[in-house]
């Protein structure tokens, strides 16, 4: 039996392996590839319905190269050199701990005496022992004063001795005092109801109406209780007029009018209000009714 191949299926079929032999050009050897090629065959086949003429020499040019895309990889894998691992995901290749990436091999990293490697494949790959600090590629033995205990940061005094430059210093506490357990500073602070005054504790004087109070407002250790305003070092009571309460403020007179009084004089007035007018937002005064304005004291139109 013989199989016709008309002039239009020897251009479809060339279409096909043209296709092909693209794609093996610009796609690299990887799994992507070969599906593509395998697409790119099966919508040839299945658009044009070309006959087993036309069909098999296609599947055959596809099968060849899907073998050779297939093959390419195990022949062009990367050589690993000694001490590095293979990348996750397969491509390129990492040194191991200890070692650096010089070219295309892995050389092993000079660590100094009292220190040792990392596993970090940054920065020098080494640290310094417990006990030593960098210094110019070196690990040199930290100085540890009297009364200090190494921390990773170099060190620090024990408890009841503060830094001063480098060595420790005891803390001298003074009555009515305590430790803070800071290595800076004073090292020490005053018990509630004192504050300190050079190197010692001073007892706090808290007036009548007063109370103590560790507020950083409160410069002389105390504060004025509610009802009372802080003058001239004591606390006076605030007097407060009819129609009128206290705002809290330990500034200014101490007191506001209700709405619809205003402060006169030190006590509260009630506001009058014209015809046409309003209390005001505030209500410690008025405003007129639209379209009326203030004249006089009065709201005309």
């Amino acid at each position: 039996m013989n199989i016709r191949i008309d002039r239009s299926g020897h251009v479809y079929w060339k279409l096909g392996v043209s296709s092909l032999l693209i794609a093996s050009m610009v796609f690299r050897p990887n799994m992507l590839g070969v599906i593509l090629l395998i697409g790119i065959g099966v919508m040839v086949l299945q658009h044009r319905r070309l006959d087993a003429g036309v069909a098999s020499p296609l599947l055959i040019t596809l099968v060849s190269i899907c073998s050779v895309f297939a093959a390419q990889p195990a022949l062009a894998s990367e050589v690993i050199p000694d001490n590095a691992t293979q990348r996750d995901g397969g491509s390129g290749w990492l040194c191991d701990p200890g070692y650096r990436k010089t070219d295309d091999r892995c050389t092993q990293i000079s660590v100094p005496e009292n220190a040792y490697a990392t596993d970090s494949r940054w920065g020098n790959g080494w640290e310094c022992k417990r006990g030593h600090a960098e210094d110019s590629d070196q690990c040199i033995p930290i100085a540890l004063p009297s009364n200090a205990f190494l921390v990773s940061t170099g060190w620090k005094c024990d408890r009841g001795f503060r830094r001063v430059d480098e060595s420790c210093a005891r803390v001298k506490v003074p009555e009515n005092g305590f430790l803070t357990g800071s290595s800076y500073s004073t090292g020490w602070e005053c018990n509630r109801g004192f504050r300190p005054e050079g190197e010692v504790c001073k007892l706090i004087s808290v007036p009548e109406g007063g109370y103590l109070s560790e507020s950083i407002a409160a410069k002389q250790g105390w504060r004025c209780l509610r009802g009372y305003k802080e003058v001239g070092g004591t606390c006076e009571v605030i007097n407060v007029p009819t129609h009128g309460y206290l705002n809290g403020s330990s500034y200014g007179r101490g007191w506001e009018c209700q709405r619809g009084f205003q402060a006169f004089d030190g006590h509260c007035r009630e506001v009058v209000i014209p015809e046409n007018g309003h209390l005001n937002y505030s209500g410690d005064g008025w405003d007129c009714d639209r379209p009326y304005k203030k004249r006089d004291g009065q709201c005309p139109i």
